[in-house]
């Protein structure tokens, strides 16, 4: 995920404060070939989301907080 970021001229710093905060299923470390991400940013091209679908209907949904860092929204 990190590499995927900087290949998009993204900080991988905001990849690691998600991984910080990651949880249950772990879904940053175990991404696997074909998932969809989605990467939300602002006008100013800062990171503010990430939403990974983890198949089932199922996503996981990581946002920035006002400090800078991430919480698991779902």
């Amino acid at each position: 995920m990190a590499q995927l970021f900087r290949d998009h001229g993204l900080p991988a710093t905001d990849v690691y404060a998600m991984a910080q905060v990651e949880g249950a299923g772990k879904p940053l470390s175990n991404l696997q070939n074909g998932q969809m991400v989605k990467i939300r940013q602002n006008a100013s091209g800062v990171v503010t989301g990430l939403t990974i679908d983890t198949g089932n209907n199922q996503q996981v949904l990581f946002t920035r907080q006002p400090d800078g860092s991430f919480i698991r929204a779902r």
